[in-house]
């Protein structure tokens, strides 16, 4: 028996979903995706200006070096 002939709902022969769509989804990236990374990074950037500002006595210039720290983290989070 063939196991690739087995008509079941999971794995990689999935009912639906031919090869060609699994390479051409994966080549992108999709809405959920980017939603996510989105929050990802706006949750920290959002909680620790507020923190930075707030203990550091009100300085922008502070707040400015911590989200550039936080932009250059999450841009290699995303790139790899």
């Amino acid at each position: 028996m063939d196991i690739n002939r087995l008509s079941l709902p999971f794995g990689p022969r999935m009912r639906g979903i031919e090869d060609h769509d699994i390479k051409r989804s994966s080549a992108g990236m999709d809405t959920p995706r980017k939603i996510g990374i989105m929050v990802f990074g706006m949750v920290p950037a959002i909680i620790g200006g507020c923190v930075t500002h707030y203990f550091t006595g009100g300085s922008y210039a502070a707040v400015a070096v911590y989200l550039t720290i936080l932009l250059f983290l999450l841009g290699g989070f995303i790139s790899r």
